[in-house]
């Protein structure tokens, strides 16, 4: 004969969410997964709350000696866009451009067929062999960047460019003359600043002969650095480096000069869990 049972009396097993880590003597009792990120906490360390607990994380601001944002590739960091290096990068300014610089008898003008905005470059010859016009910055060493700009045929079509190191007076990035088009076409290369490469200057030369007279046209130059897709997180989270992520602020001047990043870091490990700031991570509540 079938029992029946009556579901609204049946009583369920109580079920806990405490994850406790076994040990043995005096770590006995003393360990637990964390509910909410699954860390393992230490009730004499980390902090426990109630219910009306904040997360317990604490934020320390403070700056870092970096002239562009970067960022890395772990949960929580923002994807800033890196920090133009170069000055004047569209020729708007002056003519001929400011922080533009002829090298030897070249002559450099602000022409009116640009690629964007309303000048760019015309490098000229004028008496100089190959003409350049150059800019000297300063970078951080151990980094990877990218080198651009567009070019377009004036009077004459050869170019070429280069990046140099200065203090070594190694060409980092050594382009081969090449042929200007009718229209803008751009041109990116990487390269890496190995250590202590850290005066570059960067050069963008127009191909020519003496008493050719013939210009070519550059537009929308660029430096900067590329952070690596690939690396690892920079923090320990013993060594109460929780979170980070950086904060862009006031990263350039009015003047276009580059500022230091905020980097803002989460920290504390003696509140919560270490991981995720949690007091409650023993699911108490």
């Amino acid at each position: 004969m079938p029992v029946y049972t009556r579901p609204h009396k049946r009583k369920l097993t109580k079920r806990s969410r405490t994850l406790p880590v076994y040990g043995e003597g005096a770590d006995k009792g003393k360990y637990f997964r964390c509910w909410n990120c699954g860390w393992i906490c230490n009730v004499d360390r980390d902090e426990l709350g109630d219910s009306d607990s904040g997360s317990g994380n604490d934020h320390t601001d403070y700056h870092e000696d970096h002239y562009y944002s970067t960022y890395d590739t772990y949960k929580g960091c923002n994807n800033l866009s890196a920090v133009e290096l170069l000055k004047n990068v569209s020729f708007e300014l002056g003519d001929p451009p400011d922080d533009w610089v002829a090298e030897g008898l070249t002559d450099l003008d602000r022409h009116a067929d640009p690629n964007t905005g309303t000048y760019c470059l015309e490098v000229n010859e004028s008496g100089s062999i190959h003409p350049t016009a150059y800019q000297d910055l300063v970078i951080e060493d151990n980094r990877t960047y990218e080198f651009s700009f567009y070019v377009k045929q004036g009077t004459g079509t050869l170019y070429s460019s280069y990046v140099r190191d200065m203090d070594t007076l190694v060409f980092i990035v050594n382009n081969a003359p090449a042929i200007a088009t009718a229209s803008y076409v751009k041109y990116s290369y990487l390269f890496d600043a190995v250590a202590n490469c850290i005066n570059i200057r960067v050069y963008l030369q127009h191909r020519a002969n003496i008493a050719d007279g013939t210009n070519v046209l550059f537009d929308d130059v660029s430096l900067k650095h590329i952070p690596n897709p690939r690396a690892a997180s920079r923090y320990a989270v013993l060594g109460g480096d929780i979170g980070h992520h950086h904060v862009a602020l006031n990263i350039v001047t009015p003047d276009g000069e580059p500022k230091l990043i905020r980097h803002e870091y989460t920290s504390d490990i003696s509140s919560g869990c270490p991981f995720c700031g949690s007091k409650n991570y023993r699911g108490d509540y």
